[in-house]
């Protein structure tokens, strides 16, 4: 599921990640130095277009994708799942471990 609030926020720290101002980054997308644009998009103030969606992660160097879900396009999925099962399997032997260890001192006192 897409959390606008967490979509506004990739949108801005790309921004600043560039060191681009608000208005800077107005002008850049094409809107009026004067216009509140900018500010009025990360603040959810204002909708935007598709395509002023897709030129604006242009000027910020960003992925569509990433902004949208958090997901880097250039990470190998498979390699993830992979990553965080074997990251999942240790934590379960750790809790399980730490059961025990529990279940040992309860029965000490």
């Amino acid at each position: 599921m897409i959390n606008l609030s967490q979509v506004l926020g990739r949108l801005t720290a790309a921004r600043k990640n560039l060191k681009l101002s608000q208005i800077e980054a107005g002008v850049l997308l094409g809107y009026s130095p004067r216009a509140a644009t900018i500010s009025d998009i990360e603040k959810n103030r204002m909708g935007i277009s598709l395509e002023r969606f897709i030129t604006l992660c242009n000027i910020y160097e960003v992925e569509p994708l990433w902004v949208l879900t958090g997901i880097h396009p250039n990470i190998d999925i498979e390699s993830t799942a992979q990553a965080l099962t074997a990251l999942t399997l240790d934590t379960e032997i750790q809790l399980k471990s730490l059961q025990r260890l529990y279940d040992q001192l309860a029965h000490l006192e």
